[in-house]
């Protein structure tokens, strides 16, 4: 029996999923979901960057100069930055970016903001 376009369709896109929670499960060495918001797991400054160019490069993302790494990560801190503001405050101010949005994101090979 030939599989429907549907069936098709949610067999693509739970094989994407996959990949995605593979590629950052190994990143982060930490179990990961679709709902996980990747800039909480303490990547910030160059570590957040190489991660995302990875995440870019490995499911050929088209745009990815569009994305604006640190309207999600904290940037690199200085030891006095440190002690001004901590890590965590930093976060707080950042929107989340979960791993669901970046399954479409892999999906349409295109990024767009959540």
């Amino acid at each position: 029996m030939v599989p429907d376009a549907f069936t098709i369709f949610m067999e693509n896109e739970n094989i994407m999923e996959e990949k995605i929670l593979l590629f950052f499960n190994d990143r982060i060495q930490k179990p990961i979901k679709k709902d996980s918001e990747i800039n909480k797991y303490g990547f910030f400054g160059m570590d957040a960057i190489v991660l995302m160019s990875d995440f870019f490069e490995e499911f050929e993302i088209q745009n990815s100069e569009d994305f604006d790494i640190f309207s999600y990560f904290v940037e690199e801190l200085s030891f006095i930055d440190f002690l001004k503001i901590s890590y965590e405050k930093r976060l707080i101010q950042k929107p989340p970016l979960k791993i669901r949005h970046l399954i479409e994101v892999a999906e349409q090979k295109k990024w767009f903001s959540p």
